[in-house]
């Protein structure tokens, strides 16, 4: 073994996942050049933020480079035809989140020019983070509640901000537009979480949910302001609002993932060994500490089988939202 396996297998020992390093061929030098992790959106947002923290953490492991390379544009398709057409020996890389990985495989599949299940293969989470139910300073509603019933009253007025039609963000809309029984039409924004949040305080629409990860400096300026938060818990920078579960919404709004994928094909222990090497990254103390400041939360998959199989589960779910509400991407 190496001096960079070495050290890699030491290390890895410290996340609960980590197991011993496979006595495999294929991947015992890997990696010996430099890694690319494709990112979806600008810099700036909660992916390319989770993604830079990580990937920093993975080249004190993988005694190599690892590197952002920005493809924004479509809603995160670029990135993911980018990624599905890499070839699969684990130097391309991709960050992904629901809205990527797991609702454009859905609502985009027409435009994909591979078979999605064929084509990305699931390394691992490497976070999540609470999306927050956000409206501009001057909204007249102090609550959830307060914001529901302003709607009501003004049926068809109230805009809801999202990146695309079959985003994540846009089915997570229609379906809370439904179960409140709501009148709120979509209004679209370019990019992620900072494009959104640019669209909301200019008045483009009235609420969007938005990372806790972009949202913390708007929110202390006081030109933005948290009416409800994802999860089943409350985010502990903001202790004072409740959950949109508690509002009597119940699996409405989740914790956005972020994660790691690779080119489908990669062999089994790359795989495997960059899902050790993320499992160790997030255990970094520095990375945690720039974590809890932001509001995102360490998690990891149990391995890329076990994501794979949460994936598909995500999956399956979207294609039920669209199904119910007919949703149809050119």
């Amino acid at each position: 073994m190496n001096r960079r396996d070495s050290l890699f297998a030491l290390l890895a020992l410290a996340a609960p996942a980590c197991a011993v390093f496979p006595a495999v061929t294929q991947a015992a030098d890997y990696p010996d050049r430099p890694i690319t992790i494709i990112v979806p959106y600008p810099p700036g947002g909660a992916t390319h933020i989770i993604t830079l923290a990580v990937a920093r953490e993975m080249e004190k492991l993988l005694l190599q480079p690892v590197k952002l390379e920005h493809k924004a544009g479509r809603d995160g398709m670029i990135a993911l035809e980018a990624a599905g057409k890499a070839a699969p020996d684990g130097y391309t890389l991709m960050a992904g989140n629901p809205t990527t990985n797991a609702a454009n495989p859905v609502v985009r599949r027409r435009q994909l020019p591979f078979d999605y299940a064929q084509a990305i293969a699931p390394i691992t989470v490497m976070s999540e983070v609470p999306n927050l139910f956000l409206v501009a300073a001057d909204f007249p509603a102090a609550n959830f509640m307060e914001f529901i019933a302003n709607v009501k009253q003004n049926p068809g007025k109230v805009k809801f901000g999202a990146p695309g039609i079959g985003s994540g963000e846009h089915l997570n809309g229609l379906v809370f537009a439904k179960a409140a029984g709501l009148d709120m039409p979509f209004q679209r924004h370019e990019g992620g979480g900072p494009e959104a949040l640019r669209d909301l305080v200019d008045g483009k629409f009235q609420w969007a949910m938005v990372n806790a990860a972009s949202s913390a400096a708007l929110i202390k300026e006081g030109r933005i302001k948290v009416l409800a938060v994802s999860g089943s818990r409350r985010v502990s920078a903001y202790p004072e609002v409740p959950t949109i579960e508690e509002a009597g919404y119940k699996g409405l709004f989740s914790n956005a993932w972020q994660a790691l994928f690779a080119p489908g094909g990669t062999p089994k222990e790359i795989l495997d060994k960059l899902h050790r090497a993320v499992v160790a990254a997030v255990q970094s103390p520095m990375l945690r500490e720039e974590f809890e400041k932001r509001s995102i939360i360490v998690v990891t998959s149990r391995s890329p089988e076990a994501f794979a199989a949460e994936l598909r589960a995500d999956i399956a779910q979207k294609e039920k939202i669209v199904a119910e509400t007919g949703i149809v991407v050119e």
